[in-house]
């Protein structure tokens, strides 16, 4: 984690950002972002926040320590709430994704290949395309999830694996 200092107070125009006051010390949880907008902690809300409004500390409690590992109680519990939320979501949403596509796959393009007078090769691969191989991706990525799921705190599941192996 990263400990930052407020340098300009930043009004929340959106419901997603961080408010915070010049001078607030705020923890950085997300500062990948391309866009210029960090993730952080300030006062137990969270939220998105300009990365040029805040500038890092100098004393030796702002420095990550390294060595030991983060903590569940390093975060609120709303942080907690939004991560299992969203984790939830996400295997849902992807169980929703793959039957769909597997009602695509055997409901019509297993049907079409065996209507041979009414769909050449050349017409189903233009009407489906990849759709096999999309289904067979997002099934796998969908064990993957909930091989990484964590039913007993699903905060704490390690999903971005699964990602990056599809």
């Amino acid at each position: 984690m990263l400990i930052v200092e407020a340098v300009w107070d930043h009004v929340a125009m959106l419901a997603d950002e961080l408010p915070f006051a010049q001078g607030d010390i705020i923890t950085v949880l997300d500062a990948t972002s391309n866009s210029g907008l960090w993730y952080g902690i300030c006062h137990d809300r969270t939220g998105w926040f300009p990365a040029s409004y805040v500038r890092m500390r100098n004393d030796e409690t702002a420095r990550p320590n390294i060595d030991s590992p983060i903590k569940d109680e390093d975060f609120p519990e709303t942080v907690k709430y939004q991560r299992r939320r969203v984790i939830q979501e996400l295997i849902e949403t992807e169980k929703d994704y793959v039957k769909l596509l597997h009602d695509l796959v055997h409901g019509f393009l297993e049907q079409c290949k065996r209507r041979k007078e009414m769909f050449s090769e050349d017409r189903i691969s233009k009407i489906f395309g990849n759709l096999l191989q999309i289904y067979t991706l997002h099934s796998k990525l969908l064990k993957e999830l909930e091989a990484s799921y964590d039913s007993n705190q699903p905060e704490n599941s390690v999903i971005a694996n699964a990602f990056l192996r599809n």
